[in-house]
């Protein structure tokens, strides 16, 4: 990286983030990057400045992909933005990668909406080289918008009433996620599936007992996001049954100013959120962010 990018960074006080205190961070965490903590299978650092912790960043070195860096978080709070701090945990965690390689790093790698929270112009700073992601995109709506929104409107038929996922048993929601797995449809772990809001997340089932949609729903610093959806073939009444259900349970829970993404991969998903949301969010090109140390 430039020299230039060292230069002008603020005096923080930065702490590798110790599995057991993973939890205690979920207003900078994702809960994937939560998950991958406390389960000591991350990289990660938390920035502190007069005593607050202001900015975590959380990052994996896959195994099959041994030499490439993924970031999976890094959020800095509103109030300490525009200072450098998200550059500062950002120079630290890649050298401290750098260094337990032994310099084996070769690519340092993010994706993340273009539209949000200033991530785009940290990442050009950083010299790292953007590139949109084909056909994925990501829907942002705040809770207070989600009330107006379409989906809220829309008249369904009859549907089997949505189960939170906090009323299933353990059993049933493993039955769960081998459904989505049978379906080749599996967007989360297991283990992100458990870590799922249970009172935001919501399953339909068909009389025969058979999973018929779900969405659900994780935190993530600043609101929550759309982390899996499923449905059947001919289901559309469970589908939106499900999504309505985790809607109308985040308008009723979520802080207002909270922000709902949607994240979406193909055109038919991308034209069903703008359906479900014309009346309210924005959208943005999902971004692939790249470094090659050197």
């Amino acid at each position: 990286m430039a020299a230039e990018n060292y230069e002008s960074l603020p005096e923080l006080e930065l702490y590798a983030i110790p599995p057991e205190q993973a939890k205690r961070l979920s207003p900078l965490l994702t809960g994937e990057a939560q998950e991958l903590i406390a389960r000591g299978e991350a990289f990660s650092l938390c920035a502190v400045e007069d005593g607050e912790v202001c900015a975590a960043i959380c990052a994996v070195l896959p195994e099959e992909q041994g030499e490439t860096l993924e970031l999976v978080s890094l959020y800095v709070a509103p109030s300490h933005r525009r200072r450098g701090v998200g550059m500062t945990l950002l120079l630290e965690l890649i050298e401290d990668a750098f260094n337990l390689t032994e310099g084996e790093l070769r690519r340092v790698e993010a994706v993340f909406d273009g539209s949000g929270d200033g991530l785009r112009e940290l990442f050009e700073a950083a010299d790292f080289e953007l590139a949109p992601v084909a056909d994925a995109r990501s829907f942002r709506v705040s809770v207070s918008e989600l009330a107006s929104a379409p989906l809220m409107q829309l008249q369904t038929g009859a549907a089997r009433a949505a189960v939170p996922f906090g009323d299933l048993a353990s059993y049933r929601l493993r039955q769960l996620f081998l459904t989505l797995e049978q379906y080749g449809a599996e967007y989360v772990t297991f283990a992100e599936l458990e870590q799922a809001s249970p009172q935001l997340s919501f399953a339909v089932y068909g009389e025969d007992g058979e999973l018929e949609a779900c969405s659900v729903l994780g935190e993530q610093p600043g609101g929550f996001c759309l982390k899996q959806f499923f449905c059947r073939q001919t289901r559309l009444n469970a589908a939106l049954t499900a999504l309505r259900a985790s809607a109308e349970a985040l308008i009723a829970r979520g802080p207002a100013d909270a922000v709902l993404e949607v994240p979406v991969v193909s055109d038919s998903a991308a034209q069903l959120a703008r359906k479900l949301l014309a009346a309210a969010g924005t959208s943005g090109q999902l971004t692939r962010a790249v470094y090659l140390p050197g």
